[in-house]
């Protein structure tokens, strides 16, 4: 899988028919295979086409790489940006579906289809899928430095988003005018993390690598919000030049917990995807961007601090539970 990561020199569109090649019917994979072969890519996108048409994780999901090695009372500090990307409403779909066997069958296609664009889109930005959660997956990205690890991670979330809303679901309505569009969102935080063994320490065979951190657990709660939304956590936040910030400032709601007398909040932020992808010429330029989204820390000035989002409040936008 070494040359997976070459994907993101393609452009947009030509990704996307990649990362979501195994929803499409053979008859149109022939013909996207024969496009690419028409094109004058390099040797190693040409490689990386090829792999990514094959998708195959050999690194497996779950557990870390680079910390499998770990014995069971074993514990090693780290920091780690992590992305959760949910299908949303799939519950309800299959509630729905519960009685009819074929459509139940439908759905599960449809989510390992899903599952397998996810883990190719994750790969290509370096990241690694940690765990198939629910309807969604969990990845972290801690090869490189923090702020390169963010920079990926959202990067990643904003891919799944555009493709999913601006080519996926357009290319299986014009298969099946019928086709209810799929619909994700994205939660993503950083932070440090402990990194140790979990299961039955008397088969340690089967315990897994898994991580422990504020950050982890975030991640998975800012993906509940509502189709395409994109949540970063306040460690994102609080890490942003002030550019960053322009994209995150207008919305934002609390995480407040109160413990032994103690009360913590922790700000959530709703970052405008849309808006950022719109800085950029083409969607190709902001997949092909090597600066990082984030910086330097600086100090949020207080004028500039958002209103809050009432939680209690229901949004004006309903959800539609099938697209």
């Amino acid at each position: 899988m070494s040359s997976i990561k070459e994907l993101r020199k393609l452009g947009m569109e030509d990704m996307s028919d990649i990362v979501f090649s195994n929803f499409y019917s053979n008859e149109k994979k022939k013909v996207m295979k024969s496009l690419f072969e028409k094109k004058a890519f390099t040797a190693s996108i040409n490689e990386a086409v090829n792999e990514g048409l094959n998708f195959d994780y050999t690194d497996g999901i779950g557990g870390c790489p680079e910390y499998d090695y770990l014995n069971y009372d074993d514990m090693v500090e780290g920091k780690a940006t992590t992305l959760f990307i949910d299908l949303v409403n799939f519950t309800a779909r299959s509630l729905h579906a519960s009685e009819d066997i074929e459509e139940l069958k439908r759905l599960a296609d449809l989510k390992k289809k899903f599952i397998n664009s996810c883990i190719l889109a994750v790969s290509i930005f370096n990241g690694h899928v940690h765990d198939i959660s629910g309807d969604g997956i969990m990845c972290f990205f801690y090869r490189d430095k923090e702020h390169e690890n963010v920079n990926n991670a959202l990067l990643a979330g904003m891919f799944m988003i555009i493709g999913v809303k601006e080519y996926l679901n357009k290319e299986l309505r014009a298969e099946n005018p019928n086709h209810r569009d799929i619909q994700v969102r994205v939660g993503v935080d950083t932070g440090d993390i402990i990194w140790t063994k979990m299961g039955n320490m008397k088969h340690f065979e089967s315990c897994e690598t898994k991580a422990v951190g504020f950050s982890v657990d975030m991640a998975a709660k800012l993906s509940g919000g509502l189709s395409w939304e994109l949540k970063i956590g306040d460690n994102i936040y609080n890490m942003g030049n002030e550019e960053f910030i322009e994209y995150a400032k207008e919305r934002y709601d609390d995480y407040k917990r109160t413990i032994d007398g103690k009360t913590l909040i922790y700000k959530r932020y709703f970052f405008n995807w849309d808006k950022y992808s719109k800085k950029f010429n083409s969607l190709n330029e902001l997949l092909e961007s090597k600066l990082p989204l984030i910086g330097f820390p600086v100090v949020i000035k207080e004028e500039s601090i958002p209103q809050s989002v009432n939680l209690l409040e229901k949004p004006k936008n309903k959800e539609v539970i099938f697209g």
